[in-house]
């Protein structure tokens, strides 16, 4: 929760948690409904959340690692098609061929290093468009669950 600055609703991810490192830290700007998952956890938590716990906990009340959530995959049957690293790659794919945003701006999404010939020249981290890319991102997201939920054949291949 100390990472989550409710007011902005930005995430920050300090520098410490991040691969690459003398870049600083890394915003992530929520969308609305992103903002909506925590705002439903803080409530359960009857506004008491521990500023330095996790949103969201194992049954042990620690994080859960990226088994667990590679165990989740696998219980939905996705194994054969998905994989955490592969929901970054999504992104990446509608971004750039269903949005048409910038590679620029889609790196910047993923905290991605600038290439070193850019370095000098890229200084800002295009917050303000960001904001708009998570936006979309999740209602394209909303909009996907919501024709999965309808139809009730679907598994995948």
């Amino acid at each position: 929760w100390g990472e989550v600055n409710i007011k902005t609703k930005v995430w920050e991810i300090p520098e410490a948690r991040l691969k690459i490192k003398n870049k600083g830290s890394h915003q992530v700007p929520l969308s609305e409904q992103a903002f909506a998952i925590l705002q439903t956890r803080l409530d359960a938590l009857k506004g008491a959340a521990n500023p330095n716990g996790y949103i969201f906990t194992s049954t042990k009340d620690d994080k859960i690692n990226d088994s667990a959530l590679n165990n989740i995959v696998v219980k939905l049957g996705y194994e054969a098609v998905a994989d955490l690293h592969g929901f970054r790659s999504t992104f990446k794919d509608w971004a750039s061929e269903s949005m048409d945003f910038s590679d620029e701006l889609t790196e910047q999404v993923l905290a991605h290093v600038v290439p070193s010939d850019k370095r000098p020249y890229r200084r800002g981290v295009m917050f303000k468009k960001r904001v708009k890319v998570m936006q979309e991102w999740a209602d394209f997201a909303e909009i996907e669950q919501s024709a999965l939920d309808s139809d009730i054949d679907f598994k995948p291949e």
